[in-house]
């Protein structure tokens, strides 16, 4: 195991989450519904194929957790989004979870784990149908957060959030 340093993570090292690696019982976002889902779920979702976890670390093999993000495809009713589409349901990608541990608040490491995690749904996005990226907040502060990135809200309500695909191309990632 490689020891990590409490310097700021830079550069920054984000991989799929390894449980034979990754120390996720120490990671503390501040969250306890986002901690616990990192110590308790998120292995099981990555093995049954219903999300992909992605972590931060502070240099490849590092051990602790700077930050995650979770991946895993969803869908949308038509009215769900603000234009009009054709189709019965709208394809997408679902940004489940974001957190980053409190160790690390103020770098910057959350934005950092979204513009990874807007790239890869725009990669994904040439393989398969993809309108857009999802976010349901967890409460308004994330909300804000997502907001201050141009994800708008869906008509669901102020917590459920989503950019399309041409809107995170023209972004130049």
């Amino acid at each position: 195991m490689v020891a990590c340093q409490s310097m700021p993570p830079t550069p920054l090292i984000i991989e799929r989450l390894d449980r034979t690696v990754h120390d996720r019982v120490t990671f503390d976002c501040g969250e306890t519904e986002l901690n616990d889902y990192l110590k308790f779920i998120a292995r099981q979702h990555v093995d049954k194929g219903y999300a992909q976890v992605w972590i931060a670390v502070t240099k490849p093999g590092c051990t602790q957790i700077v930050g995650y993000y979770t991946l895993s495809m969803t869908s949308l009713a038509p009215d769900e989004l603000q234009g009009k589409s054709g189709v019965r349901r709208v394809p997408a990608l679902l940004l489940g979870k974001l957190a980053v541990d409190k160790r690390y608040h103020g770098q910057g490491i959350g934005i950092r784990l979204l513009m990874h995690a807007q790239r890869s749904a725009l990669l994904l996005s040439r393989q398969v149908g993809v309108h857009a990226l999802i976010v349901d907040a967890l409460h308004e502060q994330a909300a804000d957060f997502y907001r201050k990135y141009d994800f708008e809200e869906l008509t669901t309500g102020p917590l459920h959030l989503y950019k399309t695909i041409k809107d995170i191309a023209r972004m130049g990632l």
